[in-house]
């Protein structure tokens, strides 16, 4: 992928996460940071809920297993399209 590829990502994905619930946001981002330097792997959030504890996801480059292990350490409800935490 691009640089300029990674920062239009980078710009979507800080836009859906502005929408979550912002505890939620911290989670996500360390799973970015945690998929990104353990295999250089990047998603693309979509339908972000308004202050909310999902989001649809989209592998887009890199080990996709990662995603499943590193939301899972995180608390996370990881399907194939979604990344779920609800609130307790």
């Amino acid at each position: 992928m691009t640089s300029q590829k990674k920062e239009e990502l980078l710009n979507h994905n800080t836009q859906e996460l502005s929408k979550l619930n912002i505890n939620y946001g911290y989670l996500l981002k360390a799973l970015f940071q945690w998929i990104h330097s353990n295999g250089n792997t990047y998603i693309r959030l979509s339908e972000a809920a308004v202050n909310g504890f999902c989001v649809k996801y989209a592998h887009i480059e890199g080990d996709e297993t990662l995603v499943k292990i590193g939301g899972n350490k995180l608390g996370l409800t990881v399907t194939p399209t979604t990344l779920d935490a609800h609130e307790t």
